[in-house]
């Protein structure tokens, strides 16, 4: 009897552990047990559609208001106050902006607006070209036709901060003046688009809350969310980043007129945050931390640390100098450091977020 009862009991243990192990692991992660049934799918969609994608254009489309009135008075009164506060427009303008990017699908890209609003480095020869050309620049329609370097936010940075960023507001030609004015216009107007292209019973958001059309379920539009986040992290970490520090050039660095770069990037990580997280603009729900928390929390608290630590990184730099004096004077180990702490996001989104989605 008693080698029999020692048989069950090594028997019933045997059953048991199997079970053990699907609900914990040595993470702590309970992925086993998490459904889609068990998400609040339509609460993260709703959260982010409104209070982060939507309210985030809304922003944009307001401040590149603000920008065109800004730039249209500079035109008319051409002082060094007027240069100065059309330039402080432009850099809030790209705030909203930049904190877009890690949702850059649906309108902004079958509409091509993400190349319109933001292709960098310009062609600083072929705007000098349309500057000494004769095409009716005052025309928002023509100016909306050139390459896409020849106008957007990049174009609009180099009239208004020169070259080397010393303009001044009698450097413009009135030619020049004109050109910059419509191309605040067709920015303005690329905004406005991408607002009303979120809005309600707009055709896309419809589709990517419902989980149809261009989406097979409700899960794809989760799923597409984190591509965003895991995209904007490996732009900003391998590309706008990585590349001017490879070619040891400030060629390839964005907004590098203005010296906005680090204040780009830190935005960049914002919208990370933003995304992952469904808080923006003064709104807290749901967010895709709801499902990792319940997946993994342990790196649920690595990706926050690493989010939090790189905007950080970001903003101490912004304050000490900027990523173009970084790269003329090769004094670039600060600037690796955050490198890698984004790299480091970009791993955790990769490795920890999407795959917490996609076996749901």
């Amino acid at each position: 009897m008693h080698s029999d009862r020692h048989s069950l009991t090594f028997v019933f243990a045997l059953v048991l552990l199997p079970l053990i192990l699907v609900g914990c692991d040595s993470s702590g992660s309970a992925q086993e047990q998490l459904q889609l049934s068990d998400v609040n799918v339509d609460g993260i969609l709703q959260q982010e559609t409104d209070n982060v994608i939507l309210a985030t254009y809304q922003d944009l489309e307001s401040k590149a208001a603000t920008l065109e009135e800004r730039v249209k008075t500079l035109e008319s009164d051409r002082t060094a106050a007027n240069l100065e506060a059309a330039q402080q427009a432009w850099i809030d303008a790209r705030a909203p902006w930049e904190a877009s990017e890690s949702f850059l699908f649906g309108p902004v890209a079958t509409a091509g607006l993400d190349p319109a609003l933001d292709s960098w480095p310009v062609d600083e020869t072929a705007i000098q070209s349309i500057t000494n050309g004769s095409q009716d620049v005052s025309d928002p329609s023509v100016v909306e036709g050139f390459d896409d370097t020849a106008h957007g936010f990049h174009t609009i940075e180099f009239f208004l901060f020169g070259p080397n960023g010393n303009r001044s507001a009698s450097d413009l030609s009135d030619r020049e003046y004109t050109y910059l004015v419509t191309a605040t216009e067709v920015l303005h107007g690329d905004a406005e688009e991408l607002a009303t292209s979120w809005e309600s019973g707009a055709d896309f958001r419809s589709d990517f809350l419902a989980g149809s059309g261009q989406y097979s379920s409700k899960k794809a539009s989760l799923e597409q969310l984190a591509e965003g986040m895991n995209i904007i992290a490996n732009e900003v970490g391998s590309g706008k980043i990585g590349t001017p520090l490879n070619e040891q050039s400030i060629k390839s660095i964005e907004s590098k007129y203005s010296e906005n770069s680090f204040r780009d990037y830190r935005n960049n990580v914002v919208s990370i945050r933003r995304i992952y997280t469904g808080d923006a603009f003064g709104s807290s729900g749901a967010g895709l931390d709801n499902i990792l928390q319940e997946v993994n929390p342990a790196a649920h608290d690595s990706v926050q640390t690493q989010i939090d630590d790189a905007i950080s990184m970001l903003e101490t730099l912004d304050e000490s100098t900027s990523f173009r004096k970084a790269v003329e004077s090769d004094n670039t180990g600060p600037v690796e450091d955050v490198q890698q702490r984004i790299l480091d996001i970009r791993e955790t989104i990769r490795d920890e977020i999407k795959p917490a989605i996609s076996d749901l």
